[in-house]
């Protein structure tokens, strides 16, 4: 699980976050340790990181968590703290630690799930994450029928907005389709769930579309098919790509 600390990118693991301060031009990185890591279960399962955002607000990075022997399934968030600044001059002598309980999106924030209005317990699928300022967006598309075969892949599709105390401030709805926030935390592109030839792109301050990239082979797919694409924004660059390919194409007016 990989996550962006504006310059610098981490990837965690059970134990530890590793910390590469420049991953393009040195494999130099540093090792945080986890104080207290998420404990396996009777069955000797983990719960595994999904997706993750980090807070400068808080100096945390905020998780996704699957379900235990599970990463397609995640209903829960959880903090895990720095204990000193990510850009303090010691800040590599410091420690990251889990804090709190896990988190989940109340169900009557939102639409009637498919499990929910037969009157069973039900959890919302948490897709994306993002920590901005002092909020926390969450994007999801329903309940357990749409983790599961029995019911609707997607159920509805909608960013909520939280204070950080998680108290609702705002509910978008979006577009069907995977989405994923730039590392500027600017824009949530969106992968259309049906007509999968476009991207998507939402402005984080209001959820209002910002544009439309048309995936095509001349400009940024190549030889590759358009079934199932995640982006990134870097600069005047757009970097697309999925579990066989990258292509890293140059933006346009």
């Amino acid at each position: 699980m990989n996550s962006y600390f504006d310059d610098k990118i981490a990837l965690l693991n059970f134990n530890n976050i590793i910390i590469w301060e420049d991953i393009v031009n040195t494999n130099e990185f540093k090792i945080l340790k986890i104080q207290n890591p998420i404990k396996l279960d009777w069955a000797k399962r983990g719960r595994y990181p999904v997706c993750c955002s980090y807070s400068k607000y808080r100096n945390s990075l905020y998780f996704t968590i699957g379900d235990y022997g599970t990463v397609k399934s995640t209903t829960s968030v959880r903090e895990l703290k720095l204990s000193k600044p990510i850009f303090s001059i010691k800040w590599e002598k410091s420690f990251f630690k889990w804090t709190g309980n896990y988190l989940k999106l109340p169900l009557d924030h939102y639409p009637e799930t498919y499990l929910s209005s037969r009157q069973l317990f039900d959890e919302l699928s948490i897709i994306n994450i993002l920590a901005k300022e002092d909020e926390l967006h969450f994007h999801t598309k329903g309940g357990s029928s749409s983790r599961s075969k029995s019911g609707p892949y997607y159920e509805f599709s909608i960013i909520g907005v939280y204070d950080n105390k998680m108290n609702l401030k705002k509910v978008y709805e979006i577009e069907f389709g995977n989405g994923f926030y730039s590392s500027d935390k600017k824009f949530f592109i969106v992968h259309r769930h049906k007509g999968k030839n476009k991207l998507i792109f939402y402005k984080t301050e209001n959820y209002e579309i910002f544009g439309e990239l048309s995936l095509t082979p001349d400009q940024n797919l190549g030889d590759n098919k358009s079934l199932t694409i995640k982006a990134q924004l870097q600069g005047d660059k757009i970097i697309v790509y999925n579990d066989f390919f990258m292509n890293v194409c140059i933006l346009k007016n």
